[in-house]
């Protein structure tokens, strides 16, 4: 599909991300501003091209860096959510570690914001480093779940606004959300199961509740922080703040977070997938 540098749409999104190889990603330059400030998450004594990127000679770096310390084998773009000067791209991404011979997988938010010329002035990726970590030390990655972009019922039919008033009353409820649940909802959290009590995939209304209950239990959040969220029909994606105490190590926790909700035509919550970095949670 060709690129329409006039919209700022999943389309672009697919043009800047699906970069053919060898020289990935590089070609992605020509869409960021001089200014570009370039973000991922993850230990950059562990992860080389973790850390805050600031202008294009910087962001060649890091994906220099990425790419001495990885190949990709696949990506493929899931969905995507778009408003008038941001998309959020949510994606199913394979690696194999050059040096370790080490494959993982992982579900990773771009967040791209555009500036007045309709470049990207800033480009955030929201993934969990747990597998990066792990395969750079030459370690089997942890299986990473991946939920199919399958649609909720009804959510083709619920407006924008009534599916973030849906979540907006999810944020308030927390973690007593039962009955803002659809009866078939389902919850992916990122992370090591051996570390994260909430870490996994959570099938039905009870089971997404006793995910909830595990996440209380395991942080100790000092605020709610006011999200942003944009939508399109009953697809929601929230940036937030995860703040507070991860209560096994008392370990002071203040990470940024990409949210994504699916909401029936109901009202009602169908799906939640967190995309956040776990491993600076459970570093231990």
């Amino acid at each position: 599909m060709p690129l329409d540098p006039t919209r700022r749409t999943p389309r672009r999104c697919r043009a800047i991300t699906n970069e053919p190889i060898p020289g990935i990603f590089f070609g992605a330059l020509d869409f960021l501003s001089d200014d570009v400030v370039y973000t991922v998450p993850g230990p950059a004594d562990l992860v080389p091209y973790s850390g805050q990127w600031r202008g294009k000679s910087q962001v060649m770096l890091c994906f220099q860096a990425f790419t001495a310390a990885f190949g990709l084998v696949d990506m493929v773009e899931t969905r995507s959510v778009a408003g008038p000067s941001e998309v959020f791209s949510l994606n199913d991404e394979i690696f194999v570690g050059r040096s370790t011979r080490q494959p993982w997988r992982v579900g990773v938010v771009h967040h791209m914001i555009f500036d007045a010329d309709n470049r990207i002035c800033r480009l955030d990726n929201y993934t969990d480093m747990v597998t990066a970590v792990q395969a750079l030390g030459g370690q089997s990655a942890i299986e990473v779940p991946v939920l199919p972009p399958d649609l909720v019922s009804g959510e083709q039919d619920i407006s924008a606004d009534a599916a973030i008033a849906a979540v907006e009353r999810f944020y308030a409820a927390f973690p007593d959300v039962r009955e803002l649940l659809d009866e078939k909802a389902t919850a992916l959290m990122p992370g090591d199961p051996r570390r994260l009590r909430f870490a996994g995939t959570w099938h039905g209304r009870d089971e997404f509740v006793r995910m909830t209950a595990a996440m209380r239990d395991s942080l100790e959040l000092t605020d709610k922080p006011v999200p942003h969220l944009v939508a399109e029909g009953g697809a929601v994606a929230v940036t937030t703040t995860v703040r507070g105490t991860f209560v096994p190590t008392r370990t002071a926790v203040d990470l940024g977070a990409v949210d994504f909700f699916q909401v029936t035509g109901e009202g009602r919550i169908g799906r939640w997938c967190r995309y956040f970095d776990t491993h600076a949670i459970t570093r231990f």
